[in-house]
């Protein structure tokens, strides 16, 4: 019987692309056992690509916000060195090729704040709305800032929606007291 440090190395080798001929002479264990691994343990191995994808993009500052940091950073570093650049030395095409580069590398960064994409009718569309606002913030498709705007927005309603279902209850109450 296979034990547990064999399945969890099996799922590290699929995970980083590893075929099953490769892990059967590694782990020396069948291609029919390696099938039958990949079909029982297929969402832990999309788990841990998915778990290696975001250490990658951490690692390397690949996230949306840090991307738009560093692009802002270079795009600064090369206008001041526009403002020192004597004009009858340089070649100021070249320098000025370079800032349009980034800062329209910069511009498709750039994702503006939207409304949520589902019809906020409940306290409880409100929660999920949340939930997909977090996803996003965590995937680094929203800065801080525009994840701030969206979060006020359902917030409000959510609120309006707290205020109502109070006033109903305040409202059922009162008549159920003797006048």
């Amino acid at each position: 019987m296979y034990g547990y440090e064999q399945k969890h190395r099996f799922i590290e080798l699929r995970a980083a692309g590893h075929s099953y001929a490769s892990i059967s002479a590694t782990l020396g264990i069948g291609k029919g056992t390696c099938i039958d691994w990949n079909k029982e343990l297929e969402a832990e191995i999309q788990k841990t690509k998915a778990d290696q994808l975001q250490e990658l993009q951490t690692a390397f500052g690949m996230a949306k916000e840090a991307r738009i940091k560093r692009l802002g950073a270079s795009l600064s570093k090369i206008d001041e060195a526009l403002e020192k650049v004597d004009l009858t030395t340089a070649d100021p095409i070249k320098l000025l090729e370079i800032k349009l580069k980034y800062a329209e590398a910069l511009k498709d960064e750039y994702v503006a704040p939207q409304p949520p994409a589902t019809e906020l009718n409940t306290s409880e569309d409100c929660q999920k709305a949340l939930a997909k606002l977090l996803a996003r913030v965590q995937s680094g498709e929203l800065t801080e800032q525009q994840a701030a705007k969206e979060l006020a927005i359902i917030a409000k309603i959510h609120d309006t929606f707290v205020t109502a279902r109070l006033k109903d209850q305040l409202e059922a109450l009162n008549a159920m007291l003797p006048n």
